[in-house]
């Protein structure tokens, strides 16, 4: 009875507070999705038992990318090169790789098994933000 009250919670809570874009972004980057983040789209994988994976695409301005990267502490993958980078794009959103002056910024924690980065084209207004946990 005490398992079924419990899934019966968790349920009604998915009801009555779904997961919003913002809500998930703040809780697992630890920051806010920029307030004026256009066109934004997104894919959530995962949860429960299995490994999660939050993908955001979204149109802002140069400083709300400056903002993120700092704080999330993303850090510039000076390895990167867009043509030989997988990344999962998602439906109706751009192909980061095809964007002039592209950057990469990523930070991995081993002790908790996060890892976020963040693609931006080179005039820092597009971005892909990618946030796993395996």
């Amino acid at each position: 009875m005490p398992a079924l009250l419990v899934l019966i919670s968790f349920l009604l809570s998915l009801v009555l507070d779904p997961p919003t874009p913002s809500q998930r972004f703040s809780r697992f980057a630890k920051t806010e999705l920029p307030a004026k983040a256009g066109n934004l789209k997104f894919e959530f994988l995962g949860g429960g038992i299995a490994d999660y994976c939050d993908t955001y695409y979204f149109e802002t301005t140069p400083a709300e990318v400056d903002r993120l990267i700092r704080e999330i502490g993303l850090v510039e993958d000076e390895f990167y090169t867009p043509s030989s980078y997988r990344f999962r794009k998602l439906p109706d959103a751009p192909d980061p790789r095809e964007w002039q002056g592209s950057r990469r910024f990523r930070k991995s924690d081993d002790r908790d098994l996060w890892f976020h980065e963040l693609i931006t084209d080179g005039t820092k207004t597009r971005v892909y933000v990618q946030i796993m946990c395996t």
